[in-house]
């Protein structure tokens, strides 16, 4: 059916015909990791700007829009920012099989605007005094929160420094916790900052696991000519160019 769909559509189009029901632009729901919403946007307005479809962007904590998408949400696809989920959602039966890739690799920075710029990152880390509080996302929920976990256990940060931890549900509070001042130091997405300031550190790779940031296809989707469009179009140089601005690794 959608193979004879497409082809019915490229028939009236070579014939000038416009107003045919078929090609009609449609409209597909993307359930958006926190980290990825920025980047979203502009891969949103490349896209619209190129096609007739429209996109409605959800945007959360991986694990909060997993759970969505498992109860029945009507997503069509799903930007999750680890590999876990997307997996998971792919072999399940709302998935489809073999649609998912990695589109993007997290890079995660400390971020200190009060901090002391003389001062490398592990230093900021480890003279934070006891009322000084360290930004995360919560690892149960969100990858970043799983990779800043990993990085102040390398530090020997975590333990009777605990109390220095405080924790929003995904990557995004953790940022506007520093923004608001209600937290020193964040560990966060380096898409929330695209330009590393004096007071923005990227912290090494071999200090976490890779934050590798899978796409998965869901069934409802399937005969949805703005989501298949839209699913194409991530895996374009136009739409991996703007990953890349935007603080991620392109996908080995």
């Amino acid at each position: 059916m959608k193979i004879f769909r497409r082809f019915v559509l490229c028939v009236f189009s070579l014939l000038g015909i416009t107003s045919y029901p078929l090609a009609a632009a449609e409209t597909a729901n993307i359930a958006v990791a926190t980290n990825f919403h920025n980047t979203m946007k502009e891969l949103q307005h490349s896209f619209e700007s190129s096609y007739e479809h429209k996109l409605v962007v959800i945007s959360g904590a991986s694990g909060q829009l997993y759970a969505q998408a498992l109860n029945g949400s009507p997503i069509d696809i799903y930007l999750s920012a680890d590999q876990s989920r997307a997996e998971a959602l792919e072999h399940s039966h709302i998935g489809v099989n073999g649609s998912r890739f990695t589109y993007a690799i997290g890079q995660l920075v400390l971020w200190a605007p009060k901090g002391d710029t003389i001062q490398d990152w592990q230093g900021i880390l480890k003279n934070a005094v006891p009322d000084q509080k360290i930004a995360i996302a919560n690892p149960k929920l969100a990858p970043y929160g799983v990779a800043a976990e990993q990085v102040l256990n390398s530090m020997e940060i975590l333990g009777n420094r605990r109390h220095q931890i405080v924790m929003g549900q995904n990557v995004g509070q953790a940022y506007a916790m520093v923004t608001t001042g209600n937290a020193d130091f964040g560990l966060i997405s380096q898409s929330y900052i695209k330009d590393l300031t004096p007071n923005v550190w990227k912290i090494p790779d071999d200090y976490y696991s890779p934050i590798k940031q899978d796409a998965v296809l869901l069934k409802r989707a399937q005969s949805n000519l703005a989501a298949q469009s839209f699913f194409d179009f991530m895996k374009s140089d136009t739409a991996l160019k703007i990953i890349e601005e935007n603080g991620y690794q392109r996908a080995k």
